[in-house]
This record gives C-alpha cells, sequence and structure tokens, in this order.
C-alpha cells in the first residue's frame, strides 16, 4: 500500500502529543507501525522508551510483526530496543501490578490475578438483601470525575452497587494479594496515587505512548492514561469512535472525540479506505455522517446469496463459473462459501471415496474387541460404520440396530 499524505503527515509529525482519527479500512496499523519507529528516531540519544498499547493481543502480535519486517533496515542499536508493543492491561500489570501495587493492597506478597473460580472467593462476595450473592468478578469498576463506582450488568442495564460495601470486600481481597481484571485497573490507578515515584518513574521510562483503537478506552483506562498526561507523557491516541465495541465497559469513544480540543495536541485524520468500495463507504458517510474517500474503484463482479435443491448442485456451480468467466475475471479470485464442511469438500472435488472413512472406524472396532474385549464398544462402531455406507439411511437408524442388539441380549 502506498502511503498518503495524511499518513505521512501523522508519521513525520514533531514529537508532541496527537489524536488521529481515522476511518475503517485506512491503514491505521499501517501508519502507528511507522509512527512507532519514527518517534524513536526522532528521541535520538534519549534513553526513554516508545510503547504501542492495543487491547488484544491479536492486535499486538500484528503489530510486533509489522515492527519486525520494518525493523530490518533499521540499525541493530539500543534505539531499537527501546521499542515496545503491549496490550494496556499486560503494560500496566508488568510495571506497575505485579511490581508495586502490593503496597498499595497492603499485602504481604505480589498481587496475583483470580479467575473468580477459586473457592477461597466465596468469603468476598457482595450481599444483596433478597439476592444472591454476587461474585467480585461479575461487579465492574468505573470512574467518573475521578471518583469510583461500582455496577453490575442487568441485561442492557446496568445497576449502581453501594459503593462503601463493595470497597469493604475490595479491600480484604487485595490484602491478599489477589484481584480480578477490573479490579487490576482499581489497583493500577490507586497505586499510581498513592505512590508518586512509582508514577514519576514511569512517566521517564516511557516518555511516549502510543494507544491504538482509543475509541474502546475505559473510563479507569482514561484516568490512568490522565495520570501519566500530567506526569509529562506525551500520549498519542488513534482510533475511530464508529468502531467502538467496549460500549458495556463505559467506552464510548468521547475521549478520543475530546483529546484533539486540548491546547496541547494536535489532531490528524484518515479518510481514505483501502479496504471498500464506493457504494459501502457512501453508505458508511451517511451513517457516520463522514466524507472519507475510496482508495478502490468500482469492481464487476459481488456476493450471491443463493437457495438451490440438492439435484441442482451440479448446475448451480457450473452457472457460478460461468459467471465468473463472464466478468473476465480469474476463478482463483472467487470464492464459494458453504455452510457445512462436507458441502465445501464436494464442492471442491475432495470428498472421500465411499467407504475410506469407514475403514478407520472398522479397524477401531477390531482393536475394541481384540486388544480391549470391549464387545459392546465394538458393536457400536461396526454400526455406525455400516450405516455409513447406506444410500439414504433412515435417521436414527444407528440407534435401533443398538437397541434391537440390546433386546436380543
Amino acid at each position: 500500500m502506498k502511503l498518503s499524505n495524511e499518513q505521512i503527515d501523522i508519521i513525520d509529525a514533531p514529537l508532541v502529543s496527537i489524536a488521529v482519527t481515522a476511518c475503517a479500512g485506512s491503514g491505521k496499523t499501517a501508519t502507528a507501525i511507522r509512527r512507532l519507529i519514527a518517534i524513536r528516531q526522532k528521541m535520538q540519544s534519549s534513553r526513554g522508551r516508545v510503547v504501542l498499547l492495543s487491547f488484544s493481543n491479536v492486535a499486538v502480535n500484528t503489530f510486533n510483526k509489522g515492527y519486525a519486517e520494518l525493523a530490518t533496515a533499521l540499525p541493530d542499536d539500543a534505539n531499537r530496543r527501546r521499542v515496545e508493543v503491549d496490550t494496556l492491561d499486560g503494560f500496566f500489570t508488568k510495571h506497575i501490578l505485579r511490581p508495586h501495587a502490593y503496597r498499595t493492597m497492603a499485602a504481604t506478597q505480589a498481587a496475583y490475578l483470580v479467575s473468580g473460580s477459586e473457592p477461597f472467593l466465596t468469603r468476598f462476595q457482595y450481599w444483596r438483601e433478597g439476592s444472591p450473592p454476587l461474585p467480585l468478578k461479575d461487579i465492574k469498576v468505573g470512574m467518573f470525575n475521578k471518583d469510583f463506582y461500582f455496577v453490575i450488568s442487568k441485561g442492557d442495564e446496568l445497576e449502581l452497587l453501594d459503593k462503601s460495601e463493595v470497597l469493604k470486600i475490595v479491600n480484604r481481597l487485595g490484602k491478599t494479594g489477589a484481584y480480578t481484571h477490573d479490579l487490576g485497573r482499581y489497583w493500577v490507578y490507586q497505586t499510581l496515587v498513592s505512590q508518586p515515584a512509582v508514577l514519576r518513574a514511569l512517566a521517564a521510562r516511557y516518555p511516549q505512548i502510543l494507544v491504538d483503537e482509543s475509541q474502546d478506552l475505559g473510563t479507569v483506562h482514561q484516568e490512568i492514561l490522565e495520570l501519566l498526561i500530567c506526569s509529562g507523557v506525551q500520549v498519542t491516541l488513534i482510533g475511530d469512535v464508529n468502531q467502538g465495541i467496549y460500549g458495556f465497559a463505559g467506552a464510548d469513544g468521547e475521549f478520543l472525540k475530546s483529546y484533539e480540543a486540548r491546547a496541547e495536541v494536535t489532531g490528524y485524520k484518515l479518510t481514505r479506505n483501502y479496504r471498500s468500495l464506493p457504494p459501502i463507504i457512501n453508505i458508511a458517510n451517511s451513517l457516520c455522517d463522514r466524507n472519507d474517500e475510496p482508495d478502490r474503484q468500482n469492481e464487476q463482479g459481488g456476493a450471491f446469496f443463493i437457495g438451490y435443491k440438492e439435484s441442482e448442485l451440479p448446475k448451480l456451480t457450473e452457472a457460478f463459473k460461468a459467471h465468473i468467466d463472464e466478468l473476465g475475471m480469474q476463478l482463483q479470485d472467487s470464492v464459494i462459501l458453504c455452510r457445512g464442511v462436507r458441502r465445501a469438500e464436494v464442492i471442491a472435488g475432495r470428498a472421500s471415496p465411499p467407504g475410506q472413512g469407514m475403514v478407520k472406524v472398522l479397524a477401531e472396532a477390531s482393536l475394541l474387541r481384540d486388544q480391549h474385549s470391549n464387545y459392546h464398544g465394538c458393536f457400536k462402531l461396526v454400526c455406525r460404520a455400516i450405516i455409513g455406507l447406506l444410500d439414504n439411511a433412515p435417521m436414527g437408524s444407528v440407534q435401533d440396530f443398538r437397541g434391537y442388539h440390546m433386546k436380543t441380549e
């Protein structure tokens, strides 16, 4: 993909906090990786590190692979090793929770994650009058005006819990060193507030932080980043408010939208879509009140959903091939999607000859009979093999044979 002028402007931007609002398919990944490299080069001899954070291990693996490919052209020096990619929770766990949070938690050991199924957690539940107790793993943490609140999901709604009661349980659990995923973010924030030396050290080590998919930042993540920003960290946010998927966690994209309005932040946009065809982009623009431009031009073809009878399947595949030829396309540029694996194998010509799969079943039956004296298990496998070789065998035939066998015994 050739970089657009918008991408080049972002990559070459000076060392300042920036906000990038991007449309779908605009090359956010390619831009973020190149910006990561450019930041580290602009930092020159500084010992500080630059880190790119995202929300999933899949995204982190994608960024690491892209960075590894581009980094081969870079000098193999200390600067190249001062670039990191991680998930948000992974980064905060490694640098704050595990080494430092135990002091804030008043624990005698390093903090550790619990899944919620541990037996000892039955002593740390939130009780509501007339309702079953709530395990801590079901309690979600949020922040508003720098103050914590605790909720549980009830269908599409949230129920606000008694903060003082929840905190009593959270603090008791904290003394054991344990935390859930949501409570981990709570303790990260509390650790940075109660141990300012940790906050200063983290800001000095990571003066540049990039956050991908920042429209999905929850309220606690936002406040943690605010602490780092106030300590001098330059934060770059990259995302698209129209692609948010973490609304249930309090992420509404407002942090990204309002970030650009700050005096110290420079706003950039990515408006060229490299993925979708013009008709799709036009619909997206009308729905999202955007003015994104397509890089691809209108193309022949499209998606076809067709119902058919079993006897018409050969005619259907031949008609599909003929249509591909009419469009002047290569067959390898088309795809037929099926709901079942067996049907896909038949159309692709990979179906096993009759009896091939049953040889394995009969062999397993022989082993059960001769090596384990498991005659009942052997009989079940033989029944399955025989039914599998019959054309249009009635439904439930295997059960019928087995039932007859049990009666004759």
